[in-house]
């Protein structure tokens, strides 16, 4: 041990034993450079410093490190907007999201699926058979995430998938236990809309509908969902003459 560790070790002891209600430290070491400067910051000591920072009750959670920085960090924007809480659109989104998650999953209750997978059991149900790809897009979700949504459903027996008839191309479709599931399901999703719906106001629920579908084509990815739709088709040849 050098002669600075066994000073700094000696000086947290100290302080510790003399104010150990208002010591920041925790009996973190805090080892000062040789010349005097600790971390970039103007030597002044290292029981100076130790002393002063028992002696701060402002910030009496954070370690002396810590403190240090906070005091040394600065960013115009964020100095700006730090009485705002709410200015990342983001996150607002994900507070969101797990709000709305959380009403309808309230309100499926002790129905074995969840909203997510209600919602591809929902596509399924009018597809009947249908690609992983063709999925995935009328999803507006990646291949890989809903690769492992459909082995959890395959699992659980909710869904199961099949050879097509070229026997290259894997097939999903609804098992008799995921349509009992989404038969159980669909009246109390149907509870949570109106649930919602009750709650927003129908203008305001119609405005953040909308606006969520000016977000969702911010994605390239997902601008063919409505061209690839179930009953595109079906719409397709009931416009040719």
């Amino acid at each position: 041990m050098t002669t600075l560790q066994a000073m700094s070790q000696l000086a947290h002891s100290v302080f510790r034993v003399v104010m150990p209600g208002r010591w920041c430290g925790r009996g973190m070491l805090l080892l000062p450079a040789a010349d005097g400067v600790i971390d970039g910051a103007p030597g002044i000591g290292f029981l100076l410093i130790s002393f002063w920072a028992t002696l701060d009750t402002t910030h009496a959670d954070l370690c002396i490190y810590t403190y240090m920085n906070l005091k040394r960090y600065h960013l115009p924007y964020l100095e700006e907007v730090k009485a705002r809480r709410h200015v990342c659109f983001a996150e607002q989104l994900r507070s969101a999201n797990r709000a709305i998650t959380k009403l309808y999953t309230e309100h499926l209750g002790d129905c074995d699926i969840g909203i997510a997978q209600l919602s591809l059991l929902i596509r399924l149900y009018y597809f009947g058979e249908v690609t992983m790809s063709r999925l995935a897009k009328n999803l507006e979700t990646d291949r890989t995430t809903l690769a492992r949504n459909v082995q959890l459903l395959e699992r659980s027996g909710h869904v199961e998938v099949v050879s097509g008839e070229d026997g290259r191309k894997r097939l999903v479709r609804l098992t008799d236990l995921g349509f009992a599931s989404l038969k159980k399901a669909v009246p109390r999703w149907l509870n949570a809309q109106a649930d919602l719906d009750a709650r927003l106001g129908g203008d305001q629920w119609e405005a953040l509908f909308k606006g969520l579908r000016v977000l969702a084509q911010l994605d390239p990815t997902s601008s063919g969902r409505d061209a690839d739709s179930p009953d595109s088709e079906s719409r397709r040849d009931a416009k040719r003459p």
